[in-house]
């Protein structure tokens, strides 16, 4: 059985921590938390490198460009209020761009909301989900006038906004080569986007309640679903159409994955469990049982060996990937997880601290 030693406690955030996230080569971490602040760290010895002070409230989201060099944050403070299974949350509505070397924001990004429509909203409707695209050249995020922003990075002007969802947009991801935008939606569609001109290409509809997760396959040719009408979908990528239901949840998924080799898929949901289906044939595999409470969030490990999940029950668990055995379970309050990309190493956000864990087979 693989075991697992905390390798690391990465203490100095005064508030719960709730993001966190490795640099490209593991060297470096980043981590975001409700005490307005972001901190880097050294991923070998856990030692504060730096930290990147500037949000007015909470900061709810970090990632890391995938050069390295700069990291993107978004802010928000406690969770503000449920609908329909999502927290959102309240914050100072600005997302910032850090240069990692200088640690000194990029003025262009630091601005209050994301357009100048946001001042005639409702601002404790903020969140802003970031991701860039595979080659670093861009950035997006949601707007809560239901739409997808593109940033370029290099003329730090706002390059497209991806119009077309009606309500709230809650998950997007890049195909692999970065071509195009797979987005979903409390409207209960899916849309695929160029993501070279923001063209709409095509709009998926099946899901009977809201779509809560979207992936793009490896391949780029399948798009996988998770929705609250406890089911997840596949979908053609191409033409569009649905290729399969995949039905076996007893309450709203919450989030879905592709293995790196696109053959598995896994999910989770309120219903305490996650499951294993076949990637191409929709096909249920096995059930991971062992959460006492909603799952919120999962993920293959790199090499596709392993599974991670982050519960509601205040713990995070480790599975084998081909036979659904619990193989580590941490007693720690996750917020988020990501798995670096050799598959030996986890950050985990806790409400007390970040903590990296070293897995040993």
């Amino acid at each position: 059985m693989q075991t697992s030693n905390e390798y690391c406690t990465l203490a100095g955030h005064t508030n719960h921590v709730t993001s966190c996230a490795f640099s490209p080569h593991g060297s470096r971490v980043v981590s975001a938390s409700e005490d307005k602040m972001l901190k880097i760290w050294d991923a070998e010895t856990g030692k504060e490198i730096a930290t990147l002070a500037g949000h007015k409230n909470g900061v709810n989201s970090c990632a890391f460009s995938p050069d390295g060099s700069r990291i993107v944050s978004a802010s928000g403070s406690m969770p503000h209020k449920e609908v329909r299974g999502f927290i959102y949350v309240y914050g100072d509505t600005t997302l910032k761009i850090w240069d990692v070397k200088t640690h000194a924001t990029l003025p262009s990004h630091t601005r209050p909301g994301i357009t100048e429509s946001y001042r005639d909203r409702d601002p404790s409707w903020q969140q802003f989900p970031s991701a860039y695209s595979p080659d670093g050249r861009r950035s997006v995020w949601d707007s809560v006038d239901h739409t997808l922003k593109i940033w370029d990075r290099q003329t730090r002007k706002e390059f497209a906004t991806l119009a077309g969802h009606t309500e709230r947009v809650t998950s997007f991801a890049f195909s692999h080569d970065g071509r195009r935008i797979v987005s979903a939606s409390w409207d209960r569609t899916l849309k695929i986007w160029d993501a070279e001109t923001g063209k709409e290409i095509a709009t998926l509809a099946g899901h009977t309640d809201s779509v809560t997760s979207c992936a793009f396959s490896p391949d780029g040719r399948r798009i996988v679903s998770a929705s609250g009408d406890k089911t997840l979908k596949i979908w053609d990528a191409k033409a569009g159409r649905e290729l399969a239901t995949l039905a076996g949840h007893k309450n709203s998924v919450n989030s879905c994955a592709f293995s790196p080799d696109g053959r598995r898929i896994v999910s989770g949901s309120y219903d305490t469990t996650l499951k294993i289906w076949d990637g191409q044939t929709g096909k249920e595999l096995a059930t991971l049982a062992g959460h006492k409470n909603y799952v919120n969030s999962c993920a293959f490990s790199p090499d596709g060996r392993r599974i991670v999940s982050a519960s509601d029950d205040e713990t995070l668990k480790i599975w084998d990937a081909e036979t659904g055995k619990e193989l580590a379970i941490y007693l720690v309050d996750a917020q988020s997880v990501q798995l670096i990309s050799d598959g030996s190493h986890l950050v985990v956000g806790t409400k007390l601290g970040a903590v990296h864990l070293k897995l040993e087979n």
